[in-house]
């Protein structure tokens, strides 16, 4: 079993050794390898991850996949890639004395942007130009402003502020839901609970999702939520998970919802035969909200920060477990 993170190391006379995933975003490891006093070892497939984890000297792994052939005996910290943890045996981690840290705040600015950018795709017919243009077709409709309105969010975390600050720059009043409303010090003029959701939809002219995945829990967007929503906007940049797709679907069909712009969905990617993929309401993107070049270098920051708390001369952020 390996030793407790938290014990004296000898002084750094080496580089430490870094393992990354083979499945990683473009750029981590050359981010990585320009942290001082680091070896990135980048294996290219599966099985060469599971020898260089098998070395001693693989004290670290960067990822976002995991698998139980990670849980190597040398292994003490893992740096997450995602802010998100869904994967993790956090049990087992804590159990080997292996420290855990998100990637959380590296995205940030890349989904809020995503988030706007799918808004304006539903708010502004431009889902509904795309698909026309794809039959030739010139046909011109209403598109909707967002200035003067109240965007709700939910989750006014690190990427739901970053979403807010973006929706009062355009004029937008922001209210949102956060779980201890009492620590809330960002810009929205309103923070609910977790268990008054559906006020912020009833409130709220468009709604943006920033919530995790929270293993076990039902969706938090549902029937109730969406007709409290009624004739308005929706859209989920964080987990698919969180959203009832059927409540959804229902709310679009019957006319009342007018659109949803969706970059998360559960399961994903939806099935084939699912009604997302074509429903003329819906703009779908994969995923791929947090996709940015800048998105390496901000993790970097994050893992050097970490790499301090490891060598004992620091704290560490984003600490899980």
């Amino acid at each position: 079993m390996p030793s407790s993170v938290d014990e004296p190391r000898p002084a750094v006379t080496e580089a430490i050794r870094v393992v990354v995933h083979p499945s990683h975003p473009w750029g981590v490891p050359e981010s990585l390898a320009r942290v001082p006093g680091v070896e990135v070892i980048t294996p290219p497939d599966l099985d060469s991850l599971s020898e260089c984890l098998a070395d001693p000297r693989s004290e670290i792994l960067v990822s976002f996949i995991w698998t139980d052939e990670c849980l190597s005996v040398g292994l003490r910290w893992i740096q997450s890639i995602a802010s998100g943890l869904d994967y993790y045996p956090l049990e087992d981690l804590a159990a080997a004395g292996i420290r855990l840290t998100s990637g959380r705040g590296a995205n940030a600015p890349a989904v809020a942007e995503h988030a706007f950018a799918l808004l304006l795709a539903v708010t502004r017919r431009i889902g509904k130009s795309v698909r026309y243009s794809e039959r030739a077709l010139w046909r011109q409709g209403m598109g909707f402003e967002l200035v003067g309105k109240t965007l709700g969010v939910l989750g006014l975390g690190t990427v739901g502020e970053e979403i807010a600050w973006r929706a009062k720059a355009w004029g937008m009043e922001v209210i949102g839901t956060k779980r201890r409303p009492g620590s809330y010090r960002g810009c929205a003029s309103r923070v609910f609970p977790p268990e008054e959701t559906v006020e912020v939809f009833r409130r709220s002219y468009a709604v943006v999702s920033a919530l995790p995945h929270v293993k076990g829990a039902p969706p938090q967007v549902g029937a109730a939520e969406l007709a409290a929503l009624g004739d308005g906007w929706f859209v989920n940049v964080g987990r698919g998970s969180v959203v009832d797709t059927e409540a959804l679907l229902d709310a679009l069909d019957s006319g009342e919802l007018r659109g949803a712009g969706l970059d998360v969905t559960f399961p994903e990617p939806p099935p084939q035969d699912s009604a997302l993929w074509r429903h003329p309401k819906v703009v779908l993107t994969p995923h791929l909200g947090g996709f940015s070049p800048e998105y390496a270098d901000r993790l970097a920051d994050i893992f050097a920060t970490n790499l301090r708390a490891f060598r004992g001369e620091g704290e560490w952020v984003n600490l899980v477990v």
